[in-house]
């Protein structure tokens, strides 16, 4: 199998932690705790982030703070959000918010404090290198099961698979950015692909586990031992 159990559940909890520091960072920018400046740097290098929260670790909030020795992974997957997944504002300005989503009239609605966090906007070509990584993920799977003659396209267009190549994907998107060597934006097109609807939102109450990761690969490789069986 492509994935390791021990490997994905590291890789996920880290990932948990370092979102929760990232919005924690963003917040404390607001509270005037550190500069702008300060905060963008040390939440988008991997240098600068693994000094700051060794420097810092004690003082860490606890939802965010990884073991010592998974520090500098840690720091890589931290520093890899601003990357992939959301720019940083410096100015964000407010926005009108109401709290129904259902009325913007000046009764029903005020303004807020703009979030400082936002997500990145996805290119064609950021989705056309997530399904590149999907068909990959598929054409591996196959060549550990001893299959050369599937069609990875073929089975992207079925949406259960689509969404488990993208689990798995994105599985080993982050074992690459803890090593600070990921793919940059195709990684949230993979989150977007599994988190998000076909009508572009948020699923909600989604969380990402382990198990969901691994589920998928083993989904995965019984499906092209069928389509193999199927053929013969």
């Amino acid at each position: 199998m492509l994935l390791k159990p021990e490997v994905v559940e590291r890789a996920v909890d880290l990932q948990k932690r370092s979102y929760a520091l990232l919005r924690w960072v963003a917040d404390h920018v607001d509270q005037g705790s550190f500069t702008f400046q300060e905060a963008h740097r040390f939440a988008s290098l991997p240098e600068a982030a693994h000094g700051w929260l060794d420097t810092h670790y004690e003082t860490l909030p606890r939802n965010a703070q990884p073991a010592r020795e998974d520090l500098r992974a840690f720091a890589n997957l931290f520093a890899s959000y601003l990357e992939t997944s959301f720019d940083m504002l410096e100015s964000p300005g407010q926005q009108l918010y109401s709290p129904a989503n259902h009325c913007f009239c000046p009764i029903c609605s005020w303004l807020v404090n703009a979030p400082r966090l936002v997500t990145k906007k996805l290119s064609r070509s950021d989705k056309g290198r997530a399904r590149d990584l999907q068909c990959a993920v598929i054409t591996r799977i196959a060549k550990e099961c001893g299959v050369t003659t599937i069609d990875p396209e073929r089975l992207l267009d079925n949406e259960r698979l689509y969404e488990a190549a993208a689990l798995v994907a994105y599985g080993l998107e982050l074992e690459e950015r803890m090593k600070d060597a990921g793919a940059g934006r195709a990684g949230l097109a993979l989150w977007r692909a599994f988190a998000w609807t076909r009508q572009g939102s948020p699923k909600h109450g989604f969380e990402l586990t382990p198990q969901l990761i691994l589920d998928a690969e083993t989904a995965l490789a019984a499906e092209v031992r069928d389509r193999q069986a199927m053929s013969q």
